[in-house]
């Protein structure tokens, strides 16, 4: 990780992305995550599913999304029975516990550099959440 040079990035409250994905340390409840490029929406999605609150070196934390739980999210209808492959939207799953915060230092759309075929759903999953 880089340096971010601003003040207060020598706060004990400030973690690193590798210390909160390698859960060297704790992350907070309402989190800003200062870059909003490939890694920041990554690590935005790992808080946002409470990945971080599994012990290091679980293989598949319960708070990992599940196969059920992807199709539920996106609609997709599983049976094959229905045309478009697409089920009935049900309710809108309950939102993280968690408040993050994206934030970028330069101007332009958050996650402009992701790929064309990527960004897209990195951008509505955080929404989602």
């Amino acid at each position: 990780p880089r340096k971010l040079n601003i003040p207060g990035e020598d706060h004990p409250k400030v973690v690193s992305y590798l210390e909160a994905l390698t859960r060297q340390k704790p992350v907070g409840r309402s989190v800003a995550v200062i870059g909003a490029g490939g890694i920041g929406f990554d690590v935005s999605e790992f808080l946002l599913h409470e990945a971080d609150a599994a012990p290091v070196g679980k293989t598949s934390p319960a708070a990992w999304p599940q196969t059920e739980d992807f199709l539920k999210d996106w609609a997709i209808d599983r049976s094959g029975t229905i045309a478009g492959g697409l089920a009935a939207a049900e309710a809108k799953a309950p939102h993280s516990a968690r408040e993050i915060f994206l934030l970028q230092r330069k101007k332009g759309k958050h996650g402009a550099g992701l790929g064309k075929t990527t960004g897209w759903i990195h951008r509505t999953l955080l929404k989602k959440g």
